[in-house]
């Protein structure tokens, strides 16, 4: 492999009688809140990376493998996106049980019990990300249960390379790096799920919202209110809303998309010559100096030392 990934484990290299114990011990690692339950002393091998509050993996699991999950052992909030390369692994749990076939692509979270079951020898791309980081980018995603689209969708092409190079180059890739990777691959994610139909009743409303915060990012009076203003109902309904659907609230939303924005426009290859001044009032700062100190908090970078660090990269 070259260089050190965050999350490795080979079991050729392991005696026959430690390799349950071994893989267990990785699935531990990597993946918390789930134990191996079941397995059978065949090999497999897995490599994976941290990308910000995220992780990629290339699994290629053993013959008979069940690994088991109780909600109240996971991280809250999180959500998997499993791309099946070969084999097949089947997933019950209290909203239903579905297996995912070679070339398919599911993505979903289960606020209950989960069960993973690989009869055969199985490999998969797998992306454990914040489930509010996919529905707040894509809020047709909104509905817990799992989907799944086949590999005849276009985008799923798409993903599977952005995955498979992000491993590649993982271990080569600085912090600031892997944070424009993993929003990279979430803004990607909407592409094979772009057909998803929204089910849920007041998704609309968050939908609208979240057009509403791009529409008005430069606006210096955009705030919670005049967003819950432009759907007519309480800032208070709003939120509670938001935080139902993408766990997070519209001032947070709000913040998190100014920066992102900004980050975007200092490497604008189009606009080489814009200031970071003009950049403060394309997002709605009212002056360079606050605007500079809200980005080096989130980035812990200036914006001149992001923009000298990245310089012609697009911000994705």
């Amino acid at each position: 492999m070259g260089e050190a990934f965050e999350f490795s484990v080979d079991l050729r290299s392991v005696e026959k009688q430690q390799r349950r114990a071994r893989w267990s011990q990785w699935v531990r690692d990597s993946f918390t809140g789930f134990e191996v339950t079941q397995m059978t002393a065949s090999t497999g091998s897995a490599h994976g990376v941290a990308l910000a509050d995220a992780k990629l993996f290339h699994v290629c699991s053993p013959k008979r493998v069940a690994l088991l999950s109780r909600a109240a052992a996971r991280p809250h909030g999180r959500a998997f996106v499993a791309l099946q390369l070969a084999g097949a692994h089947t997933v019950l749990s209290r909203e239903g049980a579905w297996s995912l076939q070679p070339g398919q692509l599911s993505i979903g979270r289960s606020s209950g019990d989960l069960e993973v079951i690989t009869e055969t020898a199985s490999t998969h791309l797998l992306l454990d990300l914040p489930w509010s980081a996919v529905v707040a980018e894509h809020p047709r995603l909104m509905r817990e249960r799992s989907q799944i689209v086949t590999a005849d969708e276009p985008g799923v092409a798409l993903l599977r390379e952005l995955m498979l190079s992000t491993l590649a180059a993982g271990p080569r890739l600085d912090e600031v790096q892997r944070r424009i990777t993993f929003v990279a691959l979430v803004q990607l994610l909407g592409v094979p799920f772009a057909r998803v139909a929204v089910t849920d009743r007041n998704a609309w409303r968050v939908q609208r919202a979240l057009a509403d915060i791009e529409r008005l990012l430069h606006d210096q009076t955009l705030d919670a209110a005049a967003i819950a203003a432009c759907q007519g109902i309480s800032r208070r309904r709003l939120d509670a809303l938001f935080m139902n659907a993408i766990e997070t609230t519209i001032s947070a939303r709000i913040a998190t998309r100014r920066m992102a924005r900004a980050a975007e426009l200092l490497l604008d290859a189009g606009s080489p010559a814009r200031s970071v001044t003009e950049v403060a009032f394309s997002v709605g700062f009212q002056d360079a100096a606050h605007f500079s100190r809200a980005f080096k908090a989130y980035f812990n970078l200036s914006p001149k030392a992001w923009r000298s660090l990245h310089g012609g990269q697009l911000f994705v």
